[in-house]
């Protein structure tokens, strides 16, 4: 968690996953420990995973955002955006309630939805694409976008 006032880039966050879900590597672990895995599709799996990591991530954003806000962890992707595009300053933390703060960022919590729904579009593409035959990949991809419309719905 980082509260010490230091603002991760937004795209830093997004595209290095500066807080990683981790999701790339426990896949490939687990798909390299399957007898079954073709290692020459390695490459394309690990492209796969990547794009599962940052769906995981930004998922787990939409879903946690307003909690940071109170929290103040100031690298959770919608606070750093925020911050980034001078919406909101660290002083704003002192001065203005969570309630006000979670208005204020809702509009930027919705750009990073759309930014989900294309990373979603993308692994799915690149799934549909990608002719890995190791694993069912429409099964892998569907996994992340049932748990996003579950947790969208618990909300």
């Amino acid at each position: 968690m980082n509260k010490n006032k230091i603002v991760y880039p937004f795209s830093h966050v997004v595209r290095s996953r500066a807080a990683s879900t981790m999701v790339e590597i426990h896949s490939l672990l687990d798909l390299m420990s399957s007898k079954n895995f073709d290692t020459s599709e390695l490459g394309k799996a690990i492209v796969l995973f990547k794009l599962a990591d940052i769906v995981a991530m930004l998922s787990n954003t939409i879903n946690t955002w307003t909690r940071e806000i109170t929290e103040r962890d100031y690298s959770c992707p919608v606070i750093s955006l925020a911050l980034e595009k001078k919406l909101i300053k660290f002083s704003d933390f002192e001065k203005v309630s969570a309630e006000n703060l979670k208005e204020k960022l809702s509009p930027v919590s919705e750009m990073i939805e759309n930014e989900l729904n294309k990373a979603i579009l993308s692994m799915k593409e690149f799934a549909e694409n990608s002719e890995i035959k190791s694993f069912d990949t429409s099964k892998f991809v569907n996994s992340y976008v049932n748990l996003y419309w579950q947790t969208d719905a618990m909300n």
